[in-house]
């Protein structure tokens, strides 16, 4: 008999999409497909998502890969029609596409349905793109922070955002600034820090309630919590396995220049051991 998926199997799987080639990482092309290579080569492999590639680096990654069939993001740095055919021309085994040019409406019809497009637009304006091309996979991508404190949305922009993102029956990933599991304020940058555990939560309670209050108040949870094998505990808010395969249908993904350091806090908290 097999044994039930444990709650950080569910939750972390497939979790992470590596972006290092993105600030404040900031790697070029060689070095962040070879650390990526290692992560794939890890024990935590089972986390990692695709490679996040910027549309016009596709070529000389398809070269340095020499034929590695290694999962792959797409992120335009291109205008539309010149990113698309960039992965077009590519043979790399791409799974999706990020984009905040909704130009890119006309050229999403007949492609591949497999791919998803996340599209980093306001919900109710990706909602209507995706409610005029039927059949592809198109969701919300929320930036969470970035290099300026203005950057990180408060947890009541952040629970709104993600609120409308349901209501319009859209998924969405998560990018910038979540390299850590919990709530935390960063001297560095001199802004509060949403944690992905965080957000995992508030999706979950969204899914099961869609109790605005308790998201944002989710959000706003600074201390630490706890995933163990049998639950995840933000705060008051406690989450058993079953809500959290709910909440991965609505939160894909998060985007994140470091997978070092997730997979360090996680560990440290004692969450990758009870994922066996």
């Amino acid at each position: 008999m097999t044994e039930p998926a444990t709650a950080p199997r569910i939750l972390l799987q497939r979790l992470i999409d590596y972006a290092g080639m993105y600030p404040p990482e900031s790697l070029d092309l060689d070095e962040a497909i070879k650390t990526y290579l290692r992560h794939r080569r890890g024990s935590h492999e089972w986390m990692l998502g695709p490679f996040l590639c910027p549309s016009s680096g596709l070529h000389d990654l398809e070269w340095l890969l020499g034929g590695d069939p290694i999962p792959v993001g797409v992120v335009f740095d291109q205008p539309a029609e010149e990113a698309m055919a960039s992965i077009a021309a590519s043979a790399l085994p791409i799974q999706q596409i990020e984009t905040t040019d909704l130009a890119i409406e006309p050229l999403l019809r007949g492609l591949d349905t497999r791919l998803t497009f996340w599209l980093e637009a306001e919900p109710g304006r990706v909602h209507a793109v995706a409610g005029r091309i039927p059949g592809q996979r198109i969701g919300v991508k929320i930036r969470c922070g970035g290099p300026a404190p203005a950057d990180f949305p408060s947890p009541a922009t952040l629970a709104a955002a993600m609120h409308e993102t349901f209501e319009r029956g859209l998924p969405f990933k998560a990018t910038a600034g979540l390299h850590h599991p919990w709530r935390h304020f960063s001297a560095e940058i001199g802004a509060w820090r949403h944690g992905f555990l965080n957000l995992a939560a508030a999706a979950a309670a969204l899914v099961l309630t869609r109790d605005l209050n308790r998201v944002e108040d989710i959000l706003s949870v600074e201390q630490s919590g706890v995933l163990s094998g049998h639950h995840l505990r933000v705060g008051e808010h406690d989450f058993s396995p079953a809500d959290l395969r709910s909440a991965r249908v609505f939160f894909r993904s998060y985007g994140s220049c470091s997978f070092d350091e997730p997979v360090e806090d996680l560990a440290a908290m004692g969450s990758i051991w009870a994922a066996r």
